[in-house]
């Protein structure tokens, strides 16, 4: 996805919001629920939508009490639909096709998650491609029903808390700008871009480091059998 491409669509779901103030809450309720939802998660730029809803609370456009609750149920059950996704499907899908020819990757991911399962269930959060599809693989490999419920919980509420506060942050600090409204709202754009590519970026250094010494690990233990 290029850059004019996904400020178009945040840019375009920002207006939506703005436009239907009085239902704010429903919209952004229903936005992180898809976000964070299997499958149709991948369509939306996450990062993006949500530090520009932050920069309307910043604006006072949006009163963070009335869109917070729903934005973070909506994550929530997101998560808890995507978990419950990954149970219905079992690790019998792994036997199937296409998946089986990816078996050693299914057993990294299989002690991936049986180390660090709610870690990564928190920092994928902020990766557009592990944010729906972590709980996914979750539910597929079994993970506790209880301990999947409480990291999904703490992941909505430190993700949606945390964009909005950084959108928010960043939309009372332009206001501090001697530029006009056209000049804001470019900066405003370039930093929401910047924010998010920074975030992906780390992301997926986080999760490819951590594949690899999975993987090393694996390597040494075969290697160390007689």
């Amino acid at each position: 996805m290029d850059v004019r491409t996904m400020h178009d669509r945040w840019s375009d779901v920002a207006e939506l919001i703005a436009a239907h103030r009085e239902i704010a809450g429903l919209l952004i309720g229903a936005l992180t629920f898809l976000e964070c939802t299997a499958v149709v998660g991948v369509l939306f730029p996450a990062t993006a939508t949500m530090l520009a809803i932050g920069g309307m609370v910043g604006a006072r456009l949006l009163d963070p009490i009335v869109i917070g609750p729903p934005a973070i149920i909506g994550a929530i059950l997101g998560g808890w639909l995507s978990f419950r996704m990954g149970r219905w499907l079992g690790p019998r899908v792994l036997y199937r096709r296409p998946f089986r020819r990816h078996r050693p990757a299914a057993a990294r991911a299989r002690l991936l998650f049986s180390r660090h399962g709610v870690a990564l269930l928190l920092a994928a959060r902020y990766y557009a491609p592990a944010r729906a599809t972590v709980p996914m693989v979750a539910g597929i490999l079994n993970m506790r029903r209880s301990r999947f419920h409480i990291a999904d919980a703490a992941a909505a509420v430190l993700w949606v808390v945390s964009l909005l506060t950084i959108g928010s942050l960043a939309a009372a600090a332009l206001d501090e700008v001697a530029i006009g409204a056209t000049g804001k709202l470019i900066l405003f754009a370039a930093m929401v871009i910047l924010t998010s590519a920074i975030s992906t970026a780390a992301m997926k250094r986080l999760f490819g480091g951590e594949r690899g010494r999975v993987r090393g690990g694996m390597d040494a233990r075969q290697a160390a059998r007689p």
